[in-house]
């Protein structure tokens, strides 16, 4: 049997650094090109009856809304640690990636497999932070303003 990493160009391309101005994060440290699947990480699924519970902890600033049927896509008026959907605790290195509103990586949910894949939207140069945008109203304070509509 395959290890589910097996195929992962950026497995061991990312390492975490921390810094007084931007907190711990996430450095690349070996060029990773665009569209290679930087990781497969493992999710915790909290039960949407323990997210009240979950809110109240620092873990709240680190969850990932999971909802196999995506209703957030429709209502479009998504929270962090929504108390309407189950949330998931990612057990990898993307927990650490700061929010950017031009990331250079992205994450979908391998709702199936308990996962998010971790995958590059451009080539990343060792040195470059990777960043993802957090797919929510940002509820902290950010230097990086938010892009233009189109």
């Amino acid at each position: 049997m395959a290890d589910v990493n097996d195929d992962l160009q950026g497995q061991n391309a990312v390492t975490i650094r921390s810094t007084e101005s931007r907190g711990r994060h996430i450095i690349c440290s070996s060029f990773i090109t665009k569209g290679s699947v930087i990781g497969r990480i493992p999710v915790v699924v909290v039960p949407q009856d323990e997210v009240e519970l979950l809110r109240k902890t620092m873990l709240f600033n680190y969850v990932f809304e999971w909802d196999p049927a995506e209703r957030y896509k429709i209502t479009k008026d998504l929270a962090q640690c929504d108390l309407r959907y189950h949330q998931g605790i990612a057990l990898g290195p993307i927990s650490l990636c700061n929010h950017s509103y031009e990331p250079n990586s992205d994450y979908e949910f391998d709702y199936v497999g308990s996962n998010l894949i971790w995958r590059a939207l451009k080539d990343i140069r060792q040195g470059d932070e990777v960043t993802i945008h957090y797919k929510v109203p940002i509820w902290f304070q950010i230097d990086e303003k938010p892009a233009a509509a189109t």
